[in-house]
């Protein structure tokens, strides 16, 4: 699928946006795909929605590792970096581990700042007629 075509589906299916307040990448690695995120991403921004990524990589490693992802990570508001580390579970707004950090790129979302390390674990549920997706990390009660 072409970035256009992602950037219209998208749109189709949330009613011309009026569903969402921004996307998120995720799952995989983001950044392995950093040509094709950035020019939806850039779509996504010029439509007024944020764009928030996820990383294995470090912040660093992103600035290191060529234009295609440095692109990327100048379309974003928020990236929240570092690999998954099971031992440092945590229940931090939008990391599942102590070792990954958020990077604010804009100020879009500034008012979140003094919450990223309350324990606030986040997680979506969203139920279609024949389907359930959670997104997230949630607590073991909440999905018995």
């Amino acid at each position: 699928m072409s970035s256009t075509e992602l950037f219209q589906w998208i749109k189709k299916n949330t009613k011309e946006f009026s569903e969402i307040e921004g996307v998120t990448f995720s799952g995989g690695e983001p950044f392995s795909q950093a040509n094709r995120l950035a020019e939806v991403a850039k779509m996504f921004q010029n439509a007024g929605l944020s764009v928030m990524s996820y990383s294995g990589l470090t912040i660093e490693e992103i600035g290191r590792n060529g234009l295609a992802m440095r692109e990327l990570l100048s379309q974003l508001d928020i990236l929240v970096d570092g690999e998954y580390v099971r031992e440092l579970s945590c229940n931090r707004l939008w990391r599942s581990s102590t070792n990954q950090r958020v990077h604010f790129l804009t100020k879009r979302y500034l008012s979140h700042v003094e919450s990223v390390d309350k324990e606030l674990r986040e997680f979506e549920v969203v139920i279609g007629r024949t389907t359930m997706n959670v997104t997230g990390f949630p607590e073991k009660f909440a999905m018995k």
